[in-house]
């Protein structure tokens, strides 16, 4: 008996879950989104794909005298990036895909910086300058 209630209890929740994702598609033809072929927990593949177009997550931290900057960098090689320092207080970043102007939001002294990829991250640590430094 026991290992009929626990099957309906299964069966129960796989309605209940098939009912939710029929929701949620319903909800998501309403808005105009699209879902994604295959788009499953199972497939992370589809899940971690970008498409050529998409500029990749950026983001600006400021610590103390450090500027890093930290770049969503899937499917680059060291190779195909190139850094470009505008005015010492921009940071253009080149890829064969995309290209990106960042605004560092202060000025920065390009000959102490740091690179690293590792595996999907470009992170990239500049040295802000300090009052007497000249900008330019």
């Amino acid at each position: 008996m026991r290992g009929d209630s626990s099957d309906d209890s299964l069966d129960d929740m796989i309605r209940i879950f098939k009912q939710i994702e029929k929701e949620l598609n319903k909800f998501f033809d309403e808005i105009g989104l699209k879902t994604a072929e295959g788009l499953s927990i199972d497939n992370p593949e589809v899940l971690s794909s970008r498409s050529k177009e998409e500029e990749p997550l950026i983001d600006v931290l400021q610590e103390g005298d450090k500027i890093s900057i930290l770049i969503d960098a899937r499917g680059l090689k060291a190779e195909d990036i190139q850094l470009e320092l505008i005015n010492d207080r921009r940071l253009r970043i080149i890829t064969p895909t995309w290209s990106k102007e960042v605004d560092l939001r202060t000025y920065v002294n390009s000959s102490k910086s740091e690179v690293h990829l590792n595996n999907t991250v470009l992170s990239i640590v500049l040295e802000r300058k300090t009052v007497g430094q000249s900008h330019g």
